[in-house]
């Protein structure tokens, strides 16, 4: 059921109270029931809201929302999800107290480190903190599955198991829109749980996991669980069971077929067998997860995107897409036909630029809020339409290299460096190799580059104390950064690699 529908069954009054803290102004405005469930619609259909939401809880809001996940219809009876939540709460703890959690050696003792320092302070995990063990998570394997068992751990439990667990965690998701009510039966909205899925990892359920690895071969299956130091004994349901419980990604099993392999499942499954490797892949998880490999195949004819023109140089493009966040990509990305949503922040930007679509038109798929957001961080008034908003931002970035020179003309930089050379110099010894190397780059973009050479990778705050220390004029650091790579690959010194985690970029320094 989608979000409008149920949204149209509830009072003004519940319309508003979900709204609160989530529209701006809302307090001072009387929004017609329609206006309301609009703005909402925007704003909790988007990966951005959903992440901010879920990844920083407590259990079991993992519990809640996954059982609803696993129904067809995602819902569940009022009455009866209590007690599935708190009986299943229960055999995680069971299970996380258990000697041997995982089969898997993926470092879960140092995750757990991690996790418990992060909860100590004050019960809770900050947005900084839950960056940080997303980081962690991916460098070690964990899946987000394997960090929900991991907080019923004897040493976490602690921190969250207590009276009324369900109550607190069911009002909360209540509170934000995520769980929602409708003719007796709580229920998560279609087009919400896309960006639920994304946001936790979840590629498939488990019944369509399952009927993919049905697929395979006895002797595939074998050679995967070796590939991955389980057990590989048993017959072909023991061999896929041992796949499913030990969270092994679908597309981590995908990735290690053949080429020929997967284009046979695609054979089998009637669907495209077309396509480079990570196409292929990227194909059959939303085949087996929209279940469209037992569905009657409908044969559409593509339809033809006119094509848009840009109003942007490809360099002030990319550099204004840069500065959004990856969740802002993503619902841009979802909100349009043809365009992934997986993959890194440059091949985000790189497919948009190829895409027959306008910056007017990627930029108008944001939420309100979300636009609002990317305004204020511009520097440009975030009052008006959302078309208002889209020109002043194309606008602004038309306008970006004028709006650079202008800044540097003013800058304190010149006289300070200058005046204490010596200091600078002592603090970054590269700088003299970088001021031979890299010429083409100003007086801000050398001593940047010298610092990341020198501390082998810089976040975006580490940048902004970086600025702040040596009076550098970064109109925006993820621009900028973006400006000086682009110099670098125009003038073949691709020598920094750009990580993105979370909202956040880390630039890497990497050897020519």
């Amino acid at each position: 059921m989608q979000l409008r529908t149920i949204l149209e069954t509830y009072p003004v009054e519940v319309l508003e109270k979900i709204a609160a803290n989530k529209i701006s102004d809302i307090a001072h405005l009387k929004l017609p029931s329609q206006a309301l469930i609009q703005e909402l619609s925007e704003i909790l259909c988007s990966r951005s809201y959903i992440s901010n939401v879920l990844s920083l809880r407590q259990p079991p809001s993992y519990t809640i929302v996954s059982t609803l996940l696993e129904q067809e219809d995602y819902a569940y009876d009022v009455l009866s999800l209590k007690p599935k939540v708190l009986a299943e709460t229960g055999v995680l703890l069971t299970k996380a107290a258990s000697k041997s959690i995982f089969q898997a050696k993926k470092g879960y003792d140092l995750y757990l480190t991690m996790l418990k320092a992060a909860w100590e302070l004050d019960n809770s995990v900050d947005r900084s903190e839950a960056n940080l063990l997303a980081t962690l998570r991916n460098e070690l394997g964990i899946s987000y599955q394997e960090h929900a068992i991991l907080e019923h751990h004897p040493d976490m439990a602690p921190f969250w198991n207590g009276a009324n667990i369900f109550e607190r965690e069911r009002n909360y998701l209540m509170a934000k829109g995520i769980l929602l009510t409708f003719e007796g039966r709580y229920v998560l909205s279609e087009d919400m749980v896309p960006f639920i899925k994304d946001v936790w990892g979840i590629e498939m359920d488990s019944a369509d996991y399952r009927r993919f690895l049905s697929y395979l071969t006895v002797q595939q299956l074998e050679a995967m669980l070796k590939q991955f130091n389980f057990p590989s004994s048993g017959d072909k349901e023991i061999k896929i069971g041992t796949l499913i419980r030990n969270f092994i990604l679908p597309s981590s099993v995908m990735k290690q077929l053949s080429l020929e392999e997967l284009r046979e499942i695609a054979r089998d499954t009637k669907s495209r067998v077309s396509g480079t490797k990570d196409e292929l892949v990227a194909n059959l998880l939303s085949m087996f997860d929209s279940h469209a490999d037992f569905k009657q195949q409908v044969v559409e004819t593509p339809r033809e995107i006119p094509i848009e023109p840009k109003s942007l140089e490809e360099r002030f493009f990319h550099i204004l897409f840069a500065n959004l966040s990856n969740e802002d990509l993503y619902d841009i990305a979802s909100r349009l036909t043809g365009l992934h949503l997986s993959g890194t922040k440059q091949k985000r930007v790189d497919e948009f630029w190829a895409s027959p679509y306008s910056e007017r038109t990627l930029l108008l798929k944001l939420p309100n809020e979300s636009l609002r957001a990317f305004c204020e961080k511009s520097g440009i008034p975030k009052n008006g339409d959302k078309k208002q908003l889209v020109e002043r931002l194309i606008n602004k970035y038309a306008h970006f290299d004028a709006i650079v020179e202008k800044n540097l003309e003013t800058s304190r930089l010149g006289q300070l460096v200058k005046a204490d050379e010596a200091d600078v110099r002592k603090d970054l010894p590269q700088l003299e190799f970088v001021e031979r190397d890299f010429h083409f780059l100003s007086a801000d973009e050398r001593i940047v580059l010298s610092a990341i050479i020198e501390l082998k990778s810089l976040s975006e705050e580490e940048l902004d104390r970086l600025a702040s220390r040596y009076d550098l004029n970064w109109v925006l650091t993820k621009a900028c950064m973006a400006e000086l790579i682009e110099k670098l690959k125009q003038n073949q010194k691709d020598v920094i690699k750009m990580r993105s985690v979370g909202d956040k970029n880390i630039y890497e320094y990497r050897a020519a």
